[in-house]
């Protein structure tokens, strides 16, 4: 087998390797992410059960508000009977004060009942919008979570293709370069074959011998960087695979 085809391969490996490192990485990260998503629909239908409450509160204070004026408007009606009974003036003048102040607090009550009442119809609009915005959220948070499970479902089934793929491919290989490929793999964070750019290895930006880098381009061979040690793939190799 050519060294040319032989650092091909090894490139497929390694984009392979890639993919199957982004997929495990998913599929330990999906539990949390559905988590997350089930967190804020919590959150967000806490949020409304708190507005929920305070309306209750709202209305329960405007029941009270009801009882208090029924109560005012007897003490007041009481008053104006006991004015058909006195029987002397400062009598009167004593109950027409006490009127007085029974209609001042019972125009105070009538104030307070009409404050809590526009301000009832204010969170019953509000409810009404965002018990339909929880609805929709709710809705579409629902589907991200139906999406993330069907894709976690499917990944295993890509991950076992990947895995074939890799061992057709990996098995094209002479043992000892297949042997360096997967101790670098092991070795230098799941990067074992970079490209040369301008004569720099984008493994360790390190700048490699000229000489170096003129066998990487004619890529009769795989070479590997002094400083890291990974497999240099030429990058004109990828623009001719592009073109």
């Amino acid at each position: 087998m050519a060294e040319n085809v032989s650092i091909e391969i090894l490139y497929k490996l390694q984009k392979i390797d890639s993919d199957l490192g982004k997929l495990e990485k998913q599929i330990a990260e999906f539990p949390e992410a559905i988590k997350e998503i089930e967190t804020e629909i919590e959150k967000a239908k806490n949020a409304l059960d708190e507005r929920h409450e305070q309306l209750k509160k709202l209305q329960l204070k405007h029941k009270e508000q009801e009882v208090e004026l029924r109560t005012q408007e007897t003490k007041i009606s009481e008053a104006k009977d006991k004015m058909f009974k006195v029987k002397t003036n400062q009598e009167y003048h004593a109950l027409q004060k006490e009127l007085e102040i029974m209609r001042n607090e019972k125009e105070g009550v009538e104030d307070g009942i009409l404050s809590v009442l526009e301000e009832m119809e204010g969170f019953e609009k509000e409810m009404r919008r965002n018990d339909k915005g929880l609805s929709d959220f709710k809705s579409q948070k629902e589907r991200e979570i139906k999406k993330l499970k069907a894709e976690l479902e499917d990944m295993p089934k890509r991950i076992e293709q990947l895995k074939a793929e890799r061992e057709q491919l990996k098995s094209q290989l002479p043992k000892e370069l297949a042997d360096l490929y997967e101790r670098l793999l092991a070795y230098r964070a799941s990067v074992a074959i970079v490209t040369v750019i301008d004569g720099v290895c984008q493994g360790c930006n390190m700048a490699i011998p000229p000489q170096l880098y003129n066998l990487v381009l004619r890529n009769e061979s795989v070479y590997t960087c002094p400083s890291c040690q990974r497999i240099l793939y030429p990058v004109e190799l990828l623009h001719v695979e592009s073109a």
